[in-house]
């Protein structure tokens, strides 16, 4: 059966009955993470997988958001080798292969592993593989916010296809760029959706606001603090963002000048190689190391 973020049951009815499937599926969600290793391997993991939506590899939003969703379950069942400096190496590119497996888009694991100061050998890949396989109890059709924003956007007071359409369009934004946030981990995936479409009717259509958030919140029991508590995080995070966003592009401003320390870090600092030159006068070639690793 096929697989979407936004239909992971696969189911075409309109009884109800996905909708109270979608609910009980996530009733045992248990993504929480919060010792030290475990988080940072995790932001490690993410940044390696986020930065595979960039060429060579290129993959799409979808399968780098699938691939996130498989390496948080992973890591809050099972925490093996988190001290090893090729562990969210091996974890980012397994969860990548078998996200795009799942949704059916390419997947070049030689163009990842170009990228990347590990490369591992097929067979290895495969344990891991089948090591994640038992973890996930073989469940691979995760349930994610986004499979609850279509429920929740027929309840917005608007016959405007435009406007609920630029309403999703932002809440999916918001839900892409914080899935790197661990502490978003404790919360459902139905609280996430709603948390989003909240923050995103907020600052869209003000005048609907109060409806759509009334009608959402009493949505099968959610619980609306839990909701409010999430909405928080949410802005906080996109606030973040933007002002990342904004410092970087200051200080890139004021380092024009390709004379600059800034300057040159933004043109020879790319990825993690690090490259220099020897006597001779010829740039290294970047390292990569081939191991085998005991799972």
């Amino acid at each position: 059966m096929a697989y979407s973020l936004e239909n992971p049951l696969d189911y075409s009815g309109d009884d109800g009955k996905p909708l109270v499937a979608l609910f009980a599926a996530e009733a045992d969600h248990d993504a929480a993470i919060s010792d030290e290793p475990t988080v940072s391997v995790r932001r490690d993991a993410v940044a390696r997988i986020r930065k595979a939506a960039e060429p060579p590899c290129s993959v799409g939003p979808s399968t780098a958001y699938l691939a996130v969703t498989y390496l948080d379950r992973f890591l809050t069942k099972r925490v093996t080798q988190v001290k090893k400096p090729w562990f969210a190496v091996f974890l980012s590119l397994t969860c990548l292969s078998l996200a795009s497996k799942m949704l059916d888009h390419g997947f070049s694991v030689d163009e990842f592993q170009a990228t990347q100061p590990f490369q591992f050998m097929p067979e290895t890949i495969e344990r891991m593989q089948l090591l994640v396989l038992e973890t996930l109890g073989w469940r691979m059709r995760s349930i994610t916010p986004f499979a609850f924003l279509d429920y929740f956007l027929s309840s917005f007071p608007s016959t405007d296809p435009r406007q609920v359409q630029d309403l999703k369009d932002r809440a999916s934004k918001t839900l892409f760029q914080a899935q790197t946030e661990e502490i978003l981990l404790g919360f459902k995936p139905s609280v996430i959706a709603a948390s989003a479409l909240h923050s995103a009717a907020f600052d869209l259509f003000p005048a609907q606001f109060p409806d759509f958030e009334s009608v959402v919140s009493s949505s099968l029991g959610l619980d609306p603090e839990r909701i409010r508590v999430c909405q928080e995080l949410l802005r906080k995070v996109n606030t973040n963002r933007c002002d990342s966003a904004a410092a970087a592009a200051a200080a890139k401003n004021v380092a024009s000048g390709s004379g600059t320390p800034l300057a040159a870090m933004e043109h020879g600092g790319e990825g993690d190689t690090i490259r220099g030159s020897g006597s001779d006068g010829r740039d290294d070639k970047k390292a990569t190391i081939q191991i085998v690793p005991t799972i």
